[in-house]
């Protein structure tokens, strides 16, 4: 039985594709890529429980996955989207680690659920013949062998009731892809500010940074905020009304920690002047 690795979401394709490949009898591992500004887990694990498909996790949120793939980031080769997404370039990371990886469990091809026409970042046709010649291994595409693709779902529906499987709706994502942050990460991401301490400042609190000396600064917004930030050495802890205050320290001078105590002082008296002189520096 040939052994196939499945680049796995637990989204409605990714289900599709690993029920139509398991039919045909491939041995399936599936395979989730926890990816630093995406989803951490995937939905869809008591689908693959019932299947009996086991589940591996490359987890790019820590050691040196994190680092190759923020110099991915950092350096993409096919360009972004409207925000600081280099879509192609991160699948082409995702179907690398899938090659390197294969050898050692004989493994002989890579499957995913890819539809042409979906995503106009990472799956025209033009697109997907990128990421096959980067493949040493075949790449097999179970959905877009049956003629499906554009980003209409009703065939994908059919099949599911086909199979009778419940699938997720669409919704969630990757951050890079939001234009209003595309900023904030290419300061941070580009300025070598994010590593695996500070990686989970990122989805919380209000950004800012002051070009002048390098400093990168996170405002608590409600206590569950407040509590993450407060974990690190660099913090200005809350109070009644004073939300917490993370700040880097470059020049070990004090500096930046009098800043994040004004900055303190201004979300705690809600002074909009001083809000507005620091909007300067948001991220």
């Amino acid at each position: 039985m040939e052994k196939i690795l499945l680049l796995y979401s637990g989204g409605l394709d990714s289900r599709l594709a690993a029920k139509i490949l398991k039919d045909k009898r491939y041995d399936l591992t599936a395979v989730f890529f926890r990816l630093p500004f995406a989803s951490w887990e995937p939905s869809g694990k008591a689908f693959l429980d019932n299947e009996a498909i086991p589940l591996k996790v490359f987890d790019c949120t820590c050691g040196r996955l994190l680092v190759e793939y923020l110099e991915v980031l950092r350096h993409p080769q096919h360009g972004r989207g409207k925000g600081y997404n280099p879509c192609l370039d991160c699948k082409l990371f995702m179907v690398r680690k899938l090659n390197e990886h294969a050898p050692f469990g004989g493994y002989t091809a890579i499957a995913t659920g890819e539809v042409p026409g979906q995503r106009p970042m990472s799956q025209t046709s033009s697109q997907m013949k990128v990421i096959e010649k980067a493949s040493p291994l075949p790449l097999i595409r179970p959905l877009a062998e049956m003629g499906i693709n554009g980003k209409s779902r009703k065939k994908q529906i059919q099949l599911a009731k086909h199979y009778d499987i419940d699938f997720p709706s669409p919704g969630g994502g990757c951050l890079l892809c939001e234009k209003d942050l595309s900023e904030r990460f290419k300061t941070l991401i580009e300025g070598g500010m994010v590593n695996e301490k500070t990686l989970p400042l990122f989805s919380l609190g209000r950004h800012f940074y002051d070009e002048r000396s390098g400093t990168w600064f996170v405002v608590g917004r409600d206590k569950n905020e407040n509590d993450v930030i407060e974990r690190y050495q660099n913090a200005i802890p809350s109070g009644k009304g004073k939300p917490a205050v993370y700040y880097q320290d470059p020049d070990n001078e004090g500096k930046a920690k009098t800043r994040a105590e004004r900055l303190q002082k201004a979300y705690e008296h809600k002074d909009r002047q001083a809000i507005h002189e620091y909007g300067k520096w948001k991220l």
